[in-house]
């Protein structure tokens, strides 16, 4: 459960034709970030001004040279481009919101972002949705069924560890169909050769 660096993402301000960061974008967004500069909370000012909110939202995280690890501000910069459709900053904001960083643990937003995340194909979102479902975390209620279903989506986009899950996900459906009482080892005959 770790954090992705977008590659791109699908929420990229400050990128110039060649695809690149903008560093003065993001160097503004810093100084607005720490008060040097005024932030003005209006999303099209923010864009003009080459604001790339995965990007701060995963300095903020991690902690750069310009940043201090602040999980409050990557919260928040995370949720902006996750409501913008970013997968990457979906699954971050989730797993932030899972593990109470930068606040409060909120299970039911955490499912949310993850879902929307996994929705789009994002396999780490994918395979995590189906992990939280076949342990039964917090509101991700113990569902074989449903963990399948996600771990299965992530195996058939890549993910190496999925099939591993799945194999489980079987056996629990073998033992839950089999409904017989325990074997006790000595009710077992020894042959003795």
């Amino acid at each position: 459960e770790t954090a992705i660096k977008s590659n791109g993402g699908n929420y990229k301000i400050g990128i110039n034709r060649k695809n690149k960061i903008d560093k003065n974008a993001t160097k503004r967004l810093i100084e607005i970030s720490q008060g040097k500069k005024q932030f003005v909370p209006n999303k099209m000012l923010e864009e003009a001004q080459g604001v790339d909110y995965f990007e701060l939202g995963y300095k903020y995280e991690f902690g750069s040279d310009e940043c201090a690890i602040d999980y409050t501000k990557a919260r928040y910069y995370y949720q902006l481009a996750a409501d913008n459709d970013d997968r990457i900053a979906q699954f971050n904001y989730a797993l932030l919101l899972l593990h109470g960083k930068g606040g409060a643990v909120d299970y039911s937003k955490s499912y949310s972002y993850m879902k929307k995340s996994a929705m789009q194909k994002f396999v780490p979102a994918q395979y995590n949705l189906g992990l939280l479902f076949f342990h039964g975390k917090t509101i991700y209620k113990k569902n074989i069924k449903e963990a399948q279903k996600w771990l299965y989506k992530a195996k058939e986009n890549g993910h190496e560890n999925a099939n591993v899950w799945l194999m489980y996900c079987e056996l629990l459906n073998i033992i839950y169909e089999m409904k017989t009482p325990s074997i006790e080892l000595e009710s077992i005959p020894f042959v003795d050769s």
